[in-house]
């Protein structure tokens, strides 16, 4: 089992030391399946996958394939494949023709005509040029066929050949020969008899021949029959007999006319197995089949030349199965589809062998920087005797150019073969970052295959050169006081992430390293020290470093430092002080020996002993009281000046220095060892309140103080400090005040203390601290708590801004102010907004003291002129203050005026009814959301609006009523909408009606005009409402009604109420009215139909509602229609619901007639028949016999109108003597005579009982 990773670092050992390597491993079906593969595979999965050539099985996923079936004829020629009928086991076969296209997988179904008929067991062959020859095949159980027919793929056509054809017969084996063009077929069976006879088809002659040979196969079907293209021969193989499936195997030669059979007696004995020549590997493919009442998944190679089979077991095979298809695409991939085995197949899958193959790796990047070298390829692999496997490498210098792929010799004609050691890189690939492998498979017996499982690459960067660290520098100013100084280096990078390296060190007095002393050590260390073995003199020295891994690094940079060992002369003259402006300082100088380069001083000090000995010193060294610092470039004699800080007030100290050269040499301890005090504090004691008192409002702060400094008796310098604790002297978190002791007396001082600026308690305390002129502080504290209370009163607050009459917009601050004579108190300020002049206020926000601002967002309220403030200040004590705004605010965040708007109705220059009218227009809104809009309503007689009428409303309409409104003028009107902030919009128009007298009246949406005449008593008018057909029983059941009458036809128009009304808006009924009513036809496009309909215009009726009989009745008279206006008008007697329909006006004295329902149930209901007359007329009505017998007659009077007036007669299938007529077909006589004519119809009456 493979165990190694895809990047790994090994080592070797190198001069007794081990080393590190990279390398890159290609192992798992991942990676494998990264490479370019031709005909090379990846078995397995994870580790365990190889690099092997084909030989496998996979399924080909295509959609809507054909129907399931076995038996079926299948061939192809080139990237196509030709499949017709089969059977599922029916007892028919199936006829469908099916092409598959391998290049864009998908099934095409064909239905050319004429087409061979349904059939199973016949065979297709491909003759080349996209032709394909069919013969045989099986119906039924006992119909067979012996026809045979050329389809050709490119023109989709079948041609049925009339040549003699060999006898009907199924289950044979049939081949084509590309050498000869001829088609030779053996075997198969009908229903009585197994041929074991060998025909030959010659396509260019279009003939069948029967061929006779000396010795021959027994007879069989089902049998597999192939041609080798190679050899130019037949194979037989297997099949079934009458008793027994078969596995002998024959060889035909049409050019010696001859059958012979091959001992081999495997596999074992089948039949309805898939059998084809595969001539890109020259060998027979077998799959599937029979084997003993269950189909085969097995696969099979068959070698014409060593007549040898072989089980060639690949991966994935398709399901057992028998009676499927085979055929080889372009000569080298077999595709099966179909057949029967646990079930029925309809699958496609193919079968991938090669005899060999190739791969590129992805390829393998090592990055450097210092040089790279490719070490060893390795690819432990299965070899057979049959196969073999080798490799190359090509190199790049950016991953997009590559070199050709070369041997171990450089050459492009040599390879790497792989044994069991790895094999050295060709040099040429070195310092090329990019490289990739070069695999070749070769099999003599595929699907014998070699086996890659790993592939290895090693290489190796040269490490970078160390980096020095010490002793020295590439300057050289380094001084060492050590003879065996030890050297330190950092261990170098390396790509390879090597940490083991021997590494060459060389020291030389000489920067050339003329005549070095070389030292040679190891380390893994990522610090490295070494420590050679003899001394160095005194003087300069240089020394570097090269690491070694499986190559050596470039020398590191050069080092140089110096060795000294004489130490320095002792300092002289030197002095303490007392520093005369700092506290803890003393200042020094002392006077240098001898001039010292890049040296360091050493101040040592103590405040019990003076500083003699080396005792002394180390004593005081060890307590950490030393100050060092740098000292170079003072020449002998001259003056060297510092100080010490950081030191106890009041204290003496005393001093020592010595300095240490640049090599770390230090001087002796000097003979002088001199001694300064530092600063001590003011004495401060605290006076008054100094425990116990009680205090209120204001009282006096007393205290005294002296100084022990004799030279800090000037008291202008002086300055102090007063703080006050709450909590007895824990925290002194309050000053009181600071300030300077100059002008006060000598030895007191005091301050007049407010305090009502703390709040009360009796945990008092009071630190005075008196700061000398250095700044050096002393202070005193009451000796205990004393008590302060002052009587708590309430805060005053006053809103400064807004405070009314301001216009704001977007963040604006709200401002006040805080009077309280507590001055401790904390306080905490509700603003409170109200939006409504103070009738309601309501939280804004709680600001805590000592904020007296609030930044107010006026963006999120609307605009508005009642805005005020309430500041409401509560102190914590729970007394509270408030003031609200003198005056209301407006808000104004980009006010606009109300939007654009259009008046509605009454349309402009209308006439409008005297009894209401409903001024209506567009409520656009505002482009402020939440302005409130009130609209103004202006309407006058005069166009300049003088004496206008002027109402106001929140809503879009206005209603005006009859006592507000003058009959028979015209008026003009407008409206203006305007927001809460007085921004105004006028309507985009002014328009006019004209006002009716009351006998007269207009539909809102001007489509229905009426006039009574003659003239309405007082008080009373004419008005015409819109009404909603749905909803209302009476227009639903006419409706209903008038698609039933062939005289009139529904169109989608409005129905209108005209009535008269009271003052009081009520309707009033009114005996004896003559009404003119006009409706206006719509006929936008000028076409001669009402809109929407294919209703004449001049068809057009104004109909009105009959509540009683739920019909629409044409009024009496005749209407008028004006085709210029498009209106048609009537005159009626009554006043009702009306609309507009289509009419059929009849020219005929009587029209109209409808039967229905007819034919009838005499007996169980009744036949209506309707009828339209123009005129008042006697009406006879005469049924008979179709033998001219009188059944029925009937006669009476009936009203006609000149537009027609539709009636009705119904009779219930009864004679007049009261007996139900007999089923049957009976002839309607209709008569009708007026005073001005007369007029006879007849129609058929059907009766079924």
């Amino acid at each position: 089992m493979k165990k190694k990773l895809p990047i790994t670092i090994l080592v070797y050992l190198f001069s007794g030391f081990l080393y590190a390597y990279s390398t890159h491993t290609f192992t798992t079906d991942t990676q494998f399946n990264s490479f370019v593969r031709n005909g090379v595979d990846v078995a397995g999965t994870g580790e365990s996958a190889v690099l092997r050539l084909y030989n496998k099985w996979q399924s080909i996923s295509v959609d809507n394939p054909p129907a399931e079936r076995y038996s079926s004829a299948f061939d192809s020629y080139l990237s196509s494949a030709i499949l017709h009928g089969g059977t599922t086991g029916s007892a028919s076969g199936l006829t469908d023709l099916q092409i598959y296209n391998i290049n864009n997988n998908r099934w095409t179904q064909r239905g050319p005509s004429p087409s061979p008929s349904g059939r199973y067991g016949h065979k297709i062959v491909s003759i080349g040029a996209g032709r394909f020859l069919m013969f045989g095949g099986q119906k039924s159980v006992d119909e067979y066929f012996g026809d045979t027919w050329i389809y050709d793929l490119n023109a989709n056509i079948w041609t049925s050949t009339n040549s003699p054809s060999p006898p009907s017969r199924a289950f044979f084996g049939m081949a084509y020969s590309s050498t000869t063009n001829k088609v030779y077929l053996f075997g198969g069976s009908s229903a009585t008899t197994y041929y074991n006879d060998l025909w030959m088809y010659n396509v260019g002659a279009d003939s069948w021949s029967y061929i006779t040979t000396l010795t021959s196969p027994t007879a069989r079907h089902y049998c597999g029959f192939t041609y080798n293209s190679k050899n130019n021969l037949f194979y037989l193989f297997g099949g079934r007999d009458n008793n027994n499936n078969l596995n002998d195997l024959w060889v035909y030669s049409p050019s010696l006319n001859e059958w012979k059979k091959l001992t081999e007696s495997i596999p074992t004995p089948r039949y309805g197995m898939g059998f084809d020549y595969l001539p890109s590997i020259d060998r027979i493919f077998l799959f599937g089949g029979n084997t003993g009442g269950t189909g085969g998944d097995e696969t099979w190679f068959f070698n014409c030349k060593s007549t040898s089979w072989i089980n060639v077991t690949p991966a994935d095979p398709p399901e057992a199965r028998y009676n499927h298809n085979l055929s080889v695409f372009s000569d080298y991939l077999p595709i099966c589809f179909g057949g029967v085995g646990a079930t029925y197949y309809n699958d496609l899958q193919k079968y991938l062998v090669t005899s060999s193959g190739s791969f590129v790796s992805t390829f393998i990047y090592a990055p450097f920087n210092t040089s790279l070298k490719w070490r060893t390829i390795s690819a432990p692999a299965v070899l057979f005797s049959s196969t073999t496997l080798k490799f190359q490498i090509s190199h790049s210098t950016n991953s997009v150019n590559w070199d050709e792929y070369r041997g171990a010799n450089g050459s492009t004609s040599t390879f790497y073969e792989y044994t069991t050691t790895p094999l050295d890189i060709w040099s040429g690939h070195n310092n090329k970052p990019y490289i990739r492998v070069k695999g070749y498979f070769g099999s003599s017996e595929p699907p014998s295959s070699a086996k890659l499982d790993i592939l290895e690459i090693t290489y190796n960067r040269t490490p970078y050169p160390p980096n020095l660290s010490y002793p020295g520098d590439t300057s050289g100013n380094l001084c060492i006081n050590q003879t065996s100084p030890t050297f330190i280096l950092n261990r170098p990078n390396d790509d390879d992430g090597d940490i083991s390296f021997s590494y060459k060190l060389q020291v030389d007095d000489n920067e050339s390293f003329s005549s070095p002393e070389d030292q040679y050590f190891a380390s893994t260390d990522s610090v490295v020290s070494y420590t050679p073995g003899s001394s160095l003199y005194e003087g300069k020295w240089f020394w570097h470093v090269y690491a070694q891994d499986e190559s050596s690094s470039a020398w590191s940079n050069t080092y140089s430092f110096t060795i000294d060992t004489t130490a320095p002369a002792a300092i002289t003259q030197l002095t303490a002080e007392t520093n005369p402006d700092l506290n803890r300082q003393i200042d020094l100088s002392w006077i240098s020996p001898e001039t010292i380069t890049n040296g360091q001083f050493i101040i040592v000090y103590s405040s019990t002993k003076s500083i003699v000995t080396g005792d002394d010193w180390s004593n005081a060294e060890t307590e950490g009281n030393k100050k060092t610092g740098s000292y170079t470039g003072y020449p002998l004699g001259s003056k060297f000046e510092t100080f010490v800080s950081n030191l106890m007030d009041g204290t003496t100290y005393y001093f020592s220095v010595r300095i240490y050269d640049a090599a770390g040499n230090i001087s002796a301890i000097p003979s002088i060892n001199p001694s300064a005090y530092t600063n001590a504090a003011p004495v401060v004691t605290l006076l008054s309140p100094d425990g116990g008192e009680n205090l209120s409002a204001e009282t006096t702060i007393q205290w005294s103080y002296s100084d022990p400094n004799m030279d800090d008796i000037d008291r202008s310098s002086f300055s102090f400090e007063i703080k006050v604790s709450s909590d007895g002297g824990n925290d002194f978190n309050l000053t009181i005040a600071t300030g300077t002791l100059a002008s006060l007396s000598s030895g007191t001082t005091s301050y007049l203390w407010n305090t009502r600026r703390v709040a009360n308690g009796t945990e008092y305390k009071i630190k005075v601290t008196v700061y000398d002129p250095r700044g050096l502080g002393g202070w005193d504290i009451s000796n205990s708590t004393f008590t302060i209370y002052n009587a708590n009163e309430a805060p005053k607050v006053t809103v400064t801004y807004p405070n009314g009459g301001e216009t704001l917009s977007g963040i604006v601050p709200i401002n006040w102010s805080i009077n309280d004579i507590n001055l401790a108190d904390t306080h905490l300020t509700r603003i409170y907004i109200s939006t409504d002049g103070g009738v309601n206020f309501s939280l804004l926000e709680a600001i805590a003291s000592p904020a007296t601002y609030y930044p107010w967002n006026t963006s999120v309220y609307p605009n508005d002129k009642y805005y005020l403030i309430k500041a409401s200040t509560t102190d914590n004590w729970g007394l509270s203050g408030e003031d609200i705004s003198n005056s209301t605010f407006s808000i104004s965040n980009n006010n606009l005026p109300p939007n654009s708007f259009n008046l509605l109705s009454p349309q402009n220059g209308s006439n409008v009814s005297s009894l209401k009218i409903d001024l209506t227009w567009e409520s656009n809104g505002d482009p402020n959301s939440g302005d409130r809009i009130v609209y103004t309503v202006y309407y006058s007689t005069n166009s300049g609006f003088a004496n206008a009428i002027i109402s106001s409303t929140t809503n879009n309409s206005l209603s005006v009523g009859a006592g507000n409104i003058s009959e028979d003028k015209t008026y003009y009107w407008k409206v203006e909408a305007e927001d809460q902030l007085g921004l105004k919009r006028i309507s985009n128009k002014t328009f006019s009606f004209y006002v009716l007298n009351r006998n007269k009246a207009m539909s809102n949406d001007n489509i229905v005009y009426a006039e009574v005449i003659p003239n309405l008593p007082d008080d009373r008018y004419l008005y015409i409402k819109r009404v909603s057909a749905q909803g209302d029983p009476a227009i639903e059941s006419a409706n209903t009604d008038t698609v039933n009458d062939r005289s009139l036809v529904n169109i989608p128009s409005e129905v209108y109420d005209i009535a008269v009304y009271d003052r009081t808006q009520q309707i009033q009924i009114i005996e004896s009215v003559s009404v003119e009513i006009k409706f206006n036809i719509t006929d936008s496009d000028n076409d001669g139909y009402y809109d929407g309909t294919n209703v004449p215009v001049e068809k057009i009726r104004i109909v009105f509602l009959d509540r009683t009989k739920n019909r629409w009745i044409l009024p009496e008279g005749k209407q008028s229609l004006d085709l210029t206006k498009k209106q048609v008008s009537a005159v009626t007697d009554h006043l009702s619901v009306f609309t507009i329909t289509g009419s059929d006006t009849p020219n005929e004295l009587l029209s109209g007639i409808n039967i229905f329902p007819n034919p009838f149930s005499a007996g169980n209901e009744e036949v209506r028949v309707w009828y339209i007359l123009t005129q008042d007329s006697n009406m006879t009505i005469r049924i008979y016999t179709l033998l001219g017998d009188i059944v029925y007659e009937t006669t009476f009077g009936t009203t006609g109108q000149p537009e027609g007036w539709r009636s009705e007669f119904r009779w219930d299938g009864r004679n007049n003597e009261n007996q139900l007529v007999a089923n049957g077909m009976y002839l309607c006589i209709i008569f009708a005579e007026s005073a001005a004519a007369k007029q006879r119809e007849a129609r058929y009456i059907a009766v079924v009982k």
